[in-house]
């Protein structure tokens, strides 16, 4: 799902489109996901959309958010979202699109690779259409090779998911602050650094057991088909998740 290849969203040098169908699908999930909300609070989903654009309780992650087609969708129906993309320039067009878009009080985006422990900075392998902090998931040589380019780095700032969200009273007031911001929906697509970007996020994935949303094709295989989530999630993720090349994990729902 991953674009950098600045020839615009979804599209590939070949012309295949598929980012814009994976958009689709994730606005589907987005969707069932204010609906079921919605449906434990008593509310219609308009109303609880627009309780939401007051208080900020209802927030969305997205991950690897590269040219924010999944942030933008989240942001547009409703959730407060915290975008983390490690690509800088990147980071910075899905700035000025929230921007443009109207977004700027809604959608936060963090320049920065989601790392076990916040602090540091890590090196970010770039590649024409995604990018890595795994060297070997942008080599010459790997399926799809026209999109790579080799040797290409940038060092971006490490920040946990945990900490991003605790960070949240600070950019957006006490009412986003404590329990009451609850993590709804989370989606990760970092191109094989999945289970280091989860393993920052353990708090959040434990105390509000958010959808789950991650790119699987590229974990080895005793992380996939839903081993990672059950793995840094706990028994809320287990057998929870229904896996292709992305796993969508939906846990056992908070007692």
């Amino acid at each position: 799902m991953a674009r950098t290849d600045g020839m615009g969203p979804g599209i590939t040098p070949s012309g295949h489109q598929y980012a814009f169908g994976d958009a689709v699908r994730f606005c589907t999930i987005a969707c069932e996901e204010w609906k079921r909300r919605a449906e434990q609070a008593g509310l219609t989903v308009e109303d609880l959309r627009r309780v939401n654009a007051q208080t900020g309780q209802v927030v969305a992650v997205d991950v690897g958010a590269d040219l924010g087609l999944e942030a933008l969708v989240m942001a547009a129906l409703g959730f407060r979202v915290v975008s983390i993309e490690g690509r800088g320039s990147t980071a910075a067009k899905l700035r000025a699109q929230s921007e443009k878009m109207g977004f700027n009080s809604s959608l936060e985006v963090l320049h920065a690779c989601a790392c076990a422990e916040s602090g540091g900075t890590v090196t970010l392998h770039l590649a024409r259409d995604s990018s890595s902090t795994l060297e070997s998931n942008v080599a010459v040589g790997t399926p799809a090779g026209w999109k790579r380019e080799r040797g290409t780095i940038e060092l971006s700032p490490c920040v946990a998911i945990d900490d991003a969200v605790a960070g949240l009273a600070f950019r957006w007031g006490p009412r986003a602050a404590g329990p009451a911001a609850v993590v709804a929906l989370m989606k990760i697509d970092v191109q094989g650094a999945e289970p280091v970007a989860l393993a920052g996020a353990r708090r959040v994935l434990a105390r509000d057991r958010p959808l789950l949303f991650y790119e699987d094709v590229l974990l080895n295989d005793t992380m996939k088909s839903g081993q990672l989530a059950a793995l840094m999630g706990g028994q809320p993720y287990r057998n929870a998740c229904t896996c292709a090349s992305d796993c969508l994990c939906t846990p056992a729902a908070l007692s």
